[in-house]
């Protein structure tokens, strides 16, 4: 029973639509010109929302995706001897080498760091 509950808690939404993740590869070709795109998923039944990516010619700096906070389910796990699950943006400190581009998403009461070296430009 708490095996069945876990792969399907109880603030689940209740549309399946809603609640399904996809994690997809895209390949772009090295001489792609820079600029925005738009990328949709089809499958048999449906037809997600456009989704817009840009393509750059800068090295990318990325982070994992942050997890929405879930106090009802975190609640429930410790209900059933389980710990918390961890979400949230945990804090994030780096140092970087510019020209780049960062890209990355902060959840309430995150924090990220970025340093890097600049000087003054001469006029």
């Amino acid at each position: 029973m708490r095996v069945k509950i876990l792969r399907n808690p109880p603030n689940r939404t209740a549309n399946p639509a809603m609640i399904d993740t996809v994690t997809i590869k895209v390949s772009i070709a090295a001489d792609a010109e820079p600029g925005e795109r738009e990328i949709r998923l089809v499958t048999p039944n449906a037809l997600s929302n456009p989704m817009r990516f840009c393509v750059g010619t800068l090295p990318e700096i990325s982070r994992a995706a942050a997890k929405p906070t879930n106090p009802d389910f975190d609640k429930f796990l410790e209900r059933l001897g389980g710990a918390p699950a961890l979400t949230g943006t945990p804090k994030h400190d780096a140092q970087i080498r510019l020209p780049a581009t960062v890209n990355g998403q902060i959840m309430p009461g995150g924090v990220d760091r970025y340093h890097f070296s600049a000087t003054a430009a001469s006029t």
